[in-house]
């Protein structure tokens, strides 16, 4: 995929703007691999947003082994969060599904020459999603063949894509923290979800040291609050249960109808091409405010 942030984004990154307030890179370390960048790109004006209590502050946060790429992803994924904040208070928020399903599901946002890029990730978005809702309600099988180095593969019906599920036990405040992707390949999956339960682990303890007591707890958003559920020894349980129960079936599924695959335009689209998709679904319940259905 061909990116042409380094100009659509030169203004954004080093120039006084209206969308980009400022932007924090540092190293870390993601298990085995190499060091990586990280980058958390915040908004201007973002406090009037919601957000997402146990994640931060941060709007758009990118990681790879290149400093600028790091930095390309965080900008792109703060414009989605702004075009989706801006969407939900638009009249025709329906048209792009939220009316159905009012999360970042299936968005993506990507600079490139063309749209089709932007399509790509965001297919692979509301594959992602589709996939563990779907998975938890019992409706797909797994692959369990890694099961032993903590990760499984959703069987879905797109071809076009691997969707797995990792975990990893933080033994030092004996909690567990999970990652979860969709991409090309098998590998390329992996790598992701494993960059997203760093992510999660930090969060984990960083919530750790805070010793939130109950009462506290509940303020915070209850789909949240899933994060610590399944992190502790109940929730984990249930986790591996489902493994147990999805190895002794093996389900065939047709391909779901395709609902929404549109871009959304707004003054974002100066920069990047903003897309959602979306797929067909009996039933939702992951958008119920439950701590027990393993969505976050």
């Amino acid at each position: 995929m061909i990116s042409l942030a380094p100009i659509k984004y030169f203004g954004l990154i080093n120039q006084e703007n209206d969308y980009i307030d400022r932007i924090h890179v540092f190293e870390k370390q993601i298990g085995t691999m190499a060091k990586k960048y990280e980058a958390h790109a915040f908004l201007k004006g973002s406090s009037k947003f919601p957000k997402y209590f146990f994640y931060g502050k941060v709007d758009g946060t990118g990681t790879d082994k290149h400093k600028n790429i790091a930095i390309y992803k965080a900008v792109s994924e703060a414009l989605e969060r702004y075009a989706f904040y801006s969407i939900l208070e638009r009249s025709d928020a329906k048209r792009f599904g939220f009316d159905i399903e009012p999360t970042t599901t299936g968005l993506a946002a990507f600079p490139g020459i063309t749209k089709i890029a932007a399509r790509k990730i965001s297919n692979f978005e509301a594959i992602e999603r589709w996939a563990l809702s779907e998975w938890w309600q019992g409706r797909l099988s797994i692959d369990s063949t890694n099961k032993k180095k903590n990760i499984i593969e959703i069987q879905t019906p797109f071809t076009e894509s691997k969707t797995v599920v990792t975990w990893n036990y933080i033994n030092h405040i004996n909690l567990v923290a999970y990652g979860f992707a969709t991409e090309s390949s098998l590998s390329k999956a992996s790598k992701k979800a494993k960059v997203e339960m760093s992510r999660n682990i930090e969060i984990l303890e960083k919530i750790s040291k805070k010793q939130l007591t109950t009462a506290e707890l509940n303020n915070y958003n209850p789909v949240d609050l899933r994060l610590i559920y399944f992190a502790k020894e109940h929730g984990h349980k249930l986790f591996l249960d489902k493994i147990c129960q999805s190895e002794k079936n093996i389900i065939q599924v047709e391909r779901p109808r395709k609902i929404i695959n549109c871009e959304l335009t707004g003054p974002w689209s100066t920069f990047t091409t903003v897309w959602r998709t979306l797929y067909e679904q009996e039933n939702r319940p992951h958008l119920e405010e439950v701590q027990d259905f393993f969505l976050f």
